[in-house]
């Protein structure tokens, strides 16, 4: 109990009025004045939800689609636009051909020779087109997707 009352009359008689201000002390480390309030705080946070809110929505709508109406003209999705995921763990070339004409429904040109000893492995989501250029340059090679008449 002694080092309680000594602990005790050590605070008391070094007190001072302020001395654990936040503000005060914020100044005396960095040598200005915080001119951070709660309400520019909030304010600041408002604005980064709205700011994450409006990219996540542009993003997920495709940069705010037009809607249906007589203007607009509703079209179908080409298969080798369409995303779709795929999976290929260690497959040839032209097992990876075969996979993209079953998926996306299109044919692939520009094998090159030897495409046998070619080997792939990764996890793609995305259509056709940007699969090939993945391809493409990850093994060096010139492949298209042949386009339909």
């Amino acid at each position: 109990m002694k080092d309680f009352d000594d602990n005790i009359s050590f605070v008391a008689r070094h007190f001072r009025h302020g001395a654990f201000d936040t503000r005060r002390a914020l100044t005396a480390v960095t040598g200005r004045r915080l001119w951070w309030t709660p309400l520019r705080a909030a304010a600041s946070v408002a604005i980064a939800a709205v700011l994450a809110v409006t990219a996540t929505v542009v993003m997920r709508n495709d940069i705010l689609p037009s809607a249906p109406g007589p203007a607009a003209e509703q079209t179908a999705t080409p298969k080798a636009m369409q995303v779709k995921v795929l999976d290929f763990d260690g497959a040839t070339l032209p097992q990876v051909a075969d996979k993209i004409r079953e998926t996306y429904g299109t044919e692939l040109e520009g094998m090159p020779e030897g495409a046998d000893s070619l080997r792939l492995t990764l996890r793609y989501e995305g259509n056709a087109r940007d699969l090939v250029e993945a391809i493409n340059e990850t093994l060096g090679t010139k492949l298209k997707v042949k386009t339909q008449e």
